[in-house]
């Protein structure tokens, strides 16, 4: 049997020879990613900066792998800087990423593994470049679930 729970159970009669049934139950721990975001400075004014802060954390109770994070920077913004380090359960190492001009996207390097209750936090620092309503959008994928999945953080670019 595999690991887990085993319960059984002997039904006795005068009439017919004793049965006897089991069954194994089996619970095993199961990855848990979430992602929060927000903003650093809002409304923002034109030529100034915010920072998208993303901190994410396996919240189940078994590793995680192949974590990585992509940002996808708001139209009315451009590109300043990013960073992105582990929590100091994790180690509190850096995680390197790069930034493509054309897909206006931070790509963060694959986490290979987190365990349950490490964190990461990343930060992409953006130039408010003209006005309107922005939305800066992160999204999640690792090995353990199918679909990439995104949090957004609408932020107001204004001229004065």
């Amino acid at each position: 049997l595999e690991p887990g729970h085993e319960n059984c159970a002997t039904v006795n009669s005068t009439e017919v020879s004793p049965k006897r049934a089991c069954a194994n139950t089996i619970v095993e721990a199961v990855p848990a990613m979430h992602i929060d975001q927000y903003d650093t400075e809002d409304p923002v004014q034109t030529g100034d900066t915010t920072t998208y802060v993303i901190k994410m954390r396996n919240e189940g109770q078994k590793e995680t792998t192949v974590i990585q994070l992509r940002f996808l920077l708001p139209e009315q913004g451009s590109y300043v800087s990013h960073t992105a380090a582990m929590g100091a359960e994790a180690g509190g190492g850096p995680v390197n990423g790069s930034f493509d001009a054309a897909s206006r996207t931070v790509t963060f390097e694959a986490i290979p593994v987190m365990k349950p209750g490490d964190t990461c936090t990343y930060k992409i620092t953006i130039k408010a470049e003209q006005q309107g309503d922005a939305i800066g959008q992160a999204t999640l994928t690792f090995a353990e679930f199918n679909k990439p999945f995104s949090v957004q953080e609408p932020t107001k670019y204004f001229t004065e």
